[in-house]
């Protein structure tokens, strides 16, 4: 007789990666650093725009390639206002965790 419990068999867990992640304000475009994790799918990451409490704007990365590479770009372009805050985050689907986080006034 075999009874399984669950936890008895070794799994996987998936951790959510990081990113360092560098904003020019003068281009109003995020610069990708280099991830933790090597073949981050870009289709797994979310970019989302907050303006203080209005309700979130997706943003659409410029790329080299499918993955998630340093030197990836992310532009803000006319979502950003001089005088306003917003929050900047990459959100990785597959954990639902943030791989990094900005918050900052543009001037």
């Amino acid at each position: 007789v075999y009874v399984y419990v669950s936890g008895m068999l070794p799994g996987s867990t998936t951790a959510t990666p990081t990113v360092g992640v560098t904003y020019n304000s003068e281009t109003k475009t995020f610069v990708i650093g280099t991830p933790t994790q090597n073949n981050i799918e870009w289709g797994n990451v979310g970019c989302k725009l907050i303006n203080g409490t209005a309700s979130p704007i997706w943003l659409t990365p410029n790329t080299g390639g499918d993955y998630v590479a340093a030197g990836d770009t992310v532009p803000c372009g006319t979502n950003v206002a001089s005088g306003s805050s917003y929050t900047f985050s990459l959100l990785y689907n597959t954990t639902g965790g943030s791989m990094y986080t900005l918050s900052w006034s543009q001037t």
